[in-house]
């Protein structure tokens, strides 16, 4: 791959712009080398965030929840949440999925792919109404958007 030794002492900035060059190139396990090595400088929720969603784009749940959820409690932040409900869920721990999925949406309620799989994770632990009731309200809320484009035009 790369030669990631002349990636250590690096400042933070340095690393947080091959770190997103990385991600967009899907070197997951090339950043996570890259976060280790420069620990002095990586602290903090960015680079526990980083590095947990690396972890998970790893399959590596487990190592991807200790940095996900200690980054969380530094910020709170919708994304880290949704990535935590995914990680949890593919631990099969659905009801800290769910707790996960609903605080992610009291941030970022306008997330409706989102929404769906709340109501998937609804259904998984047999609360079918509140499955119901969500993806009522979201054919009732995407319907009121179409008929809003459609006075628009």
């Amino acid at each position: 791959m790369y030669r990631l030794d002349v990636f250590s002492g690096m400042s933070k900035d340095n690393v947080n712009s091959i770190t997103n060059l990385y991600y967009v190139n899907g070197a997951y396990e090339d950043i996570v080398e890259i976060i280790n090595r420069n620990s002095s400088v990586c602290t903090g929720e960015l680079y526990l965030r980083k590095r947990g969603v690396a972890l998970h784009r790893l399959t590596r749940y487990s190592d991807a929840l200790l940095d996900l959820e200690n980054a969380n409690l530094m910020y709170e932040r919708a994304s880290t949440l949704f990535t935590l409900s995914d990680c949890y869920e593919a631990i099969g721990n659905r009801k800290k999925a769910l707790e996960c999925l609903e605080n992610a949406l009291r941030l970022k309620d306008d997330d409706y792919k989102a929404k769906i799989r709340l109501a998937a994770l609804y259904v998984s632990l047999g609360r079918e109404k509140q499955a119901l009731d969500t993806l009522n309200y979201l054919d009732y809320v995407l319907s009121e958007s179409e008929k809003t484009e459609d006075l628009e035009k």
